[in-house]
């Protein structure tokens, strides 16, 4: 009976759902780990740099432009 509720329950539009939510997390923790990123805030920027403690994307990322950006004039 458990199994039956289970079938028709993994059958659901929401469970495929909650399942892909969860692969794309994994996936983008299993990024951030083949990167080394060993703490957190951390953001992840054209998946090869890492910006730590920045919580805010939009600011990471601006500050990954000026870096970059400084990097191509040396």
């Amino acid at each position: 009976m458990a199994e039956a509720i289970m079938r028709e329950r993994m059958a659901t539009p929401e469970w495929q759902e909650t399942a892909d939510r969860y692969a794309d997390s994994y996936l983008g923790l299993a990024r951030a780990w083949q990167l080394g990123v060993e703490n957190v805030p951390a953001v992840v920027v054209d998946g090869r740099y890492v910006i730590y403690g920045e919580p805010d994307v939009a600011a990471a990322l601006n500050q990954a432009d000026r870096l970059l950006g400084q990097e191509g004039r040396r």
